[in-house]
């Protein structure tokens, strides 16, 4: 991926401090905003244990999601953090981080909204 194009993506997934996650599973058609992070590509919300969108992401394999957040929408896979691996310390310090599930978030397209108006402005493919 070019440098310019990378930089941009990451900048615009580090700009909201909540995004809209929407899943699809046994729980059935989930939407609910939450406290989310960027790290590098990587994009981590913090959701409720309780939440049906953990049943919706629980298996072996990553599930296909789409976030929303002010500016952009993405396509992506996503999984719960596992203990083998470290959460972003800005979610784990969270006061509802002891009743939550940090979920990694790679995404796989972004679309980047038109400022004021209507429509994708420019869609970004990434490969992971």
């Amino acid at each position: 991926m070019l440098d310019h194009l990378r930089a941009r993506i990451e900048a615009a997934l580090a700009e909201p401090v909540a995004a809209l996650l929407i899943t699809q599973g046994p729980g059935g058609l989930q939407a609910s905003s939450w406290p989310c992070t960027a790290l590098g590509l990587s994009l981590y919300l913090l959701v409720p244990a309780a939440s049906d969108h953990r049943l919706n992401l629980d298996g072996p394999d990553p599930v296909a999601v789409v976030v929303v957040a002010e500016g952009w929408r993405l396509e992506g896979r996503a999984w719960p953090v596992g203990a083998d691996r470290e959460p972003p310390v800005t979610l784990t310090q969270r006061p509802d981080a002891p009743w939550s599930v940090v979920i990694e978030i790679r995404p796989e397209r972004l679309h980047l909204l038109r400022p004021g108006g209507w429509g994708d402005c420019e869609t970004l493919t990434i490969d992971n």
